[in-house]
């Protein structure tokens, strides 16, 4: 029989001020995620912040944490977003885990619908997020018990994020760490999208290679299917701006595109199909001896990083062997 010693309140709060700076950084950040699935994962990250004090006490084990939507094709920029008086997030999921002696009790905001028989506080003054849909499951094991919380339905107050926005320039400058890529499966031309103010670029390296698929897209637009894959291309290439550097590929960092499902392709080409493809179109040649050039282009890449991170390891090395550690001798 369980004793139960003691009550843990789990509270889902965040701290306004340090999710507001934590968001700036993430929207500079260059990754494929929408921005819906950003507001979501720092939601969450500040709900496990403000965990760590139960979870240090030994009271709580925050598991894991899941966002769904994470690789979303539909783009929406933050000023669209702001439009709205709240913005919908991306469904997620946290697993807790509690001790068994003790009893669990979840503060909450006051417009939260739930299923559940925990114990449920509510508290009146949280303006800022809401879930309509809540659920949370109780697992009874061994030793503790397991808590999954789902948030279908989150929504964040608009007004909440706005001085975040207000924070970049005007008019907005589209930082280049600000490009979201996005692509639909099976096509070649990335754009990127700003996430501040919704502008549209292509990379200035996919010009040759879009000047010439242009033509032939334009023959094979079809008259009765608008979301063929020439389609996109001929009313892309038609609506963007050209902008140099802004590629995976010619910033030199690693692809988190999904070209297609592992399922049909290597891993390889799921995140460098679009620029194998490019590259065959350029330069008139197979795919097969475009991603093998690309391939070793990148492996060239990563030498030359390995060896320059070579030389700064041999020379902090050198450098510690001439220190000379003094020790203070403990007072008595």
């Amino acid at each position: 029989m369980v004793h139960y010693s003691s009550v843990v309140r789990i509270t889902l709060d965040i701290s306004p001020s340090r999710f507001r700076e934590k968001l700036f950084y993430s929207l500079r950040s260059f990754t494929i995620s929408p921005v819906s699935a950003i507001l979501s994962t720092e939601l969450v990250s500040e709900f496990h912040e403000n965990l760590e004090p139960l979870e240090n006490a030994g009271k709580l084990r925050f598991n894991k944490a899941n966002i769904w939507g994470t690789h979303h094709r539909q783009f929406q920029c933050l000023r669209e977003l702001l439009q709205e008086s709240s913005i919908s997030l991306n469904a997620s999921e946290i697993s807790l885990s509690i001790p068994k002696e003790l009893i669990a009790e979840f503060a909450l905001p006051k417009h939260v619908h739930f299923g559940t028989q925990n114990k449920i506080t509510f508290v009146d003054n949280w303006d800022y997020w809401w879930q309509k849909d809540l659920s949370i499951r109780k697992k009874e094991l061994k030793t503790v018990n397991k808590y999954i919380l789902r948030f279908s339905q989150a929504s964040l107050k608009s007004g909440y994020v706005e001085s975040v926005y207000r924070s970049f320039a005007r008019p907005c400058e589209c930082p280049l760490d600000a490009l979201q890529p996005v692509i639909n499966y099976w096509e070649w031309n990335v754009r990127f999208h700003c996430k501040l103010c919704g502008k549209v670029f292509l990379c200035e390296c996919f010009r040759k290679a879009l000047k010439k698929a242009y033509p032939h897209a334009k023959e094979d637009l079809s008259q009765y299917l608008e979301s063929t894959f020439s389609e996109g291309l001929y009313s892309s290439d038609t609506r963007v701006a050209f902008r140099d550097g802004i590629c995976h590929v010619c910033r030199g960092v690693p692809s988190d595109l999904a070209y297609c499902s592992e399922m049909y392709r290597n891993k390889f080409i799921v995140r460098y199909g679009p620029y194998v493809a490019k590259t065959a179109i350029e330069k008139d040649i197979s795919r097969k001896e475009a991603e093998d050039e690309l391939r070793d282009k990148r492996k060239a890449e990563f030498c030359q990083r390995n060896r320059v991170e070579l030389v700064y390891f041999r020379y902090d090395k050198e450098i510690s062997k001439r220190m000379v550690i003094q020790r203070l001798k403990k007072c008595t």
